[in-house]
């Protein structure tokens, strides 16, 4: 009994912990520490190239990973939790935000196998697999637009 006092009086809403901007946006931080960590075989790719511009690259790189890391994050939430963020404060739940969910997070892995495929040289394979990444990006955007009517306040905004 002491304990869910305790826990009440620290939490922002009963039951749920809070989440701030650090934990919201933690997969930027992933998606950079990933490709730092490989950073050689990114700065590989680009052999002839001074260091400085291997360097380059590994930059462009990690700001590519850690935003689509992001975006999985943002799939993931409409695929498990049922909920995709709308801006001001608002929130698409439901059937839609799983559908959502999932296309994002298909667009999210086909991109990266159509990258693959694309370093291989297997350019017949990656442009299928690239129109059916788009194909899902596109129908992500369709389902997110036509549900936003849909969206309720579940934040309240700051003025």
């Amino acid at each position: 009994m002491w304990m869910a006092a305790a826990v009440d009086q620290r939490l922002p809403h009963k039951g749920y912990a809070a989440m701030n901007a650090l934990t919201y946006y933690s997969p930027l931080w992933l998606g950079v520490l990933i490709v730092v960590a490989l950073n050689e075989s990114v700065r590989g790719m680009v052999p002839t190239y001074s260091p400085a511009a291997q360097w380059g690259v590994v930059s462009i790189v990690a700001i590519v990973a850690a935003l689509q890391c992001q975006v999985l994050m943002i799939g993931a939430q409409g695929a498990f939790a049922q909920a995709l963020p709308v801006p001001f404060g608002k929130t698409v739940r439901g059937g839609y935000a799983v559908f959502a969910g999932w296309m994002l997070i298909a667009w999210v892995g086909l991109s990266g196998v159509t990258v693959l495929l694309g370093y291989q040289a297997v350019t017949a394979a990656s442009r299928m697999v690239g129109i059916a990444s788009f194909a899902a990006l596109g129908v992500f955007f369709a389902t997110y637009f036509w549900s936003l009517p849909t969206a309720t306040a579940d934040f309240s905004t700051r003025d």
